[in-house]
């Protein structure tokens, strides 16, 4: 016959089994949850200023649901950065500090920039165009000023797109 002892030790084993059984279906949940750079193409172009283009394709697998991605360029030894913008195909995100899906923020100090952009993914794979303009503030090198010393780089190397980029 059960006894109230052994109905409270059936109980407490039954609720430890559930919490057991939740406690491992919520971790396989969150470690499922992951993403990768797939791809990362960087195309530049020096401007006879001294200033460099970036036009940078980043490919994101997101497995799971993701609402944001970021990004981090050091400028202690490159310069500042400007005329930054972000697309997704045809989409152009906007500077804005809401969070909203098609928005991203920029912070820029002296030594670093930073960018979050924000969007809705999940289970999917995604490309985000980052195109920026760094200006130019390297010392000078074997006696020419910066903008001289880019120009005679540039002329050696083919442009890798036409140049009518902003």
């Amino acid at each position: 016959m059960f006894t109230s002892k052994n109905r409270r030790l059936g109980r407490l084993t039954v609720a430890f089994v559930v919490l057991l059984g939740a406690l491992l279906t919520i971790s396989q949940a969150v470690s499922a949850k992951s993403y990768s750079l797939d791809r990362l193409t960087v195309r530049s172009r020096v401007e006879r200023d001294g200033s460099l283009w970036i036009d940078e394709t980043r490919t994101y697998t997101f497995d799971g649901s993701y609402s944001w991605a970021d990004f981090r360029l050091p400028l202690d030894r490159v310069g500042s950065v400007s005329e930054f913008s972000l697309s997704e195909g045809d989409r152009v995100f906007q500077p804005r500090l809401s969070g909203e899906p098609g928005t991203y923020v920029l912070e820029s100090s002296p030594s670093e920039m930073y960018v979050k952009w924000h969007f809705t993914a999940e289970d999917e794979t995604r490309s985000f165009r980052l195109r920026y303009r760094i200006l130019s503030r390297p010392p000078r090198l074997f006696g020419q000023p910066p903008s001289r010393r880019l120009s005679l780089q540039q002329e050696r190397l083919p442009a890798p797109w036409p140049s009518t980029m902003p």
